[in-house]
């Protein structure tokens, strides 16, 4: 058998099956979902409360004695000084610092050499094409080429240590890339170069013999 049963959203009447009576059914006319009675009701399900989220902890900072954590860096500074030694700011101004508490960057790190080891990848880049001018121009793509593949290995573990400014880490590493493919093919023209001569050689001496 079926009932009868009304949308409580709309004048919609529908035909449930007894089967459905006291399950959630959904209005074909304005897709409310409603729960059926076996009076020939239709009652909307009252919504759940959402769960209340505990907040994140606040993490706590200690300082040494006599001395203040920095609320830009959080350093440990002494608590009579007005401007932070590590990041040169107010270390009293936590409305300054809640928006962007990353933003402030340590100043007692080592600068870092992204722009000069990009520069001689670069060049060592450039050495392979003025190598067919002059061999010794891709012996000097070979040797810049070095220095930004070691200097950029060296760098690289600084940084990764905090020992130097991060933000020369994507000029560093580029110019350490750079640096790689331009001793892999330098050398490798250097290599051509050398045995054509050798064989230019070879041939005037068994010319000659």
């Amino acid at each position: 058998m079926a009932q009868q049963v009304a949308c409580p959203d709309c004048p919609h009447v529908m035909t449930v099956p007894d089967s459905l009576l006291g399950h959630s059914v959904r209005c074909p006319e304005c897709g409310c979902l409603f729960l059926t009675t076996a009076e020939g009701k239709g009652v909307k399900p009252e919504p759940s409360e959402p769960a209340a989220e505990s907040p994140d902890p606040v993490p706590t900072i200690t300082p040494l004695p006599n001395t203040i954590a920095c609320l830009a860096c959080h350093e440990s500074i002494p608590a009579d000084a007005l401007r932070c030694p590590f990041c040169d700011e107010d270390p009293r101004r936590a409305d300054r610092f809640d928006d962007a508490p990353n933003r402030f960057i340590r100043r007692d790190v080592v600068p870092h050499r992204g722009n000069v080891i990009l520069l001689l990848g670069i060049l060592s880049l450039v050495g392979i094409g003025l190598g067919v001018c002059c061999p010794l121009l891709t012996a000097f793509g070979v040797g810049v080429g070095a220095g930004a593949w070691m200097m950029g290995n060296t760098d690289l573990r600084r940084i990764a240590s905090g020992e130097m400014d991060p933000g020369g880490e994507g000029s560093t590493n580029a110019g350490r890339i750079c640096g790689i493919i331009g001793v892999i093919l330098n050398g490798l023209y250097l290599l051509a170069v050398g045995v054509y001569v050798l064989a230019m050689v070879l041939m005037v001496w068994l010319d000659q013999a």
